[in-house]
């Protein structure tokens, strides 16, 4: 009984993990993402309204993806964004979205994507926090309160993973 989860480019990798293990009973329980960032192939509203100023800013995620694509046709491979893979079967998932990030619209659009495709979705946006909050837990209030739900969550969900496997 395990979940797998991530922060940015790593919610990329656990959306990556769940599309190619899907859910059953060796799989994980729960895809916990933070931020994350499920298409390289193009830049939302949200970069236009956060791409300056911001952690997380458009010619940093443009750098990014730069070097980690080595061609334009692999931005909308699923490996590399999930948003454009197969998300049916997939195992139930928590989208934690920072209302201050470039990700933001993304992040949305894939909760929308999961729920869309029968997945148990819970997305929750926080409005007040930029993209890495996950790191400002220990500074800032609102990144505790939204760090402290994550772990509520994570130990719900798994605990009631538990009792519907026995």
């Amino acid at each position: 009984m395990y979940s797998h989860g991530g922060d940015s480019a790593g919610g990329n990798l656990a959306a990556v993990v769940a599309q190619q293990t899907k859910f059953d009973q060796d799989s994980p329980m729960l895809q916990l993402l933070w931020v994350p960032w499920v298409d390289m192939s193009t830049e939302r509203s949200s970069y236009d309204l956060f791409g300056d100023g911001f952690f997380l800013d458009r010619s940093q995620a443009r750098w990014y993806i730069d070097h980690y694509i080595n061609n334009e046709s692999n931005k909308v491979d699923p490996l590399a964004s999930p948003l454009f893979g197969d998300v049916s079967d997939v195992a139930p998932a928590v989208i934690l979205v920072a209302g201050f990030d470039v990700l933001r619209d993304e992040g949305i659009e894939y909760a929308q994507k999961l729920k869309d495709a029968g997945v148990d979705t819970e997305l929750k946006i926080y409005e007040t926090l930029p993209h890495p909050f996950m790191n400002m837990a220990g500074e800032i209030d609102d990144a505790r309160v939204a760090f402290s739900e994550a772990a509520k969550i994570l130990k719900e969900r798994l605990s009631d993973g538990r009792k519907a496997m026995k």
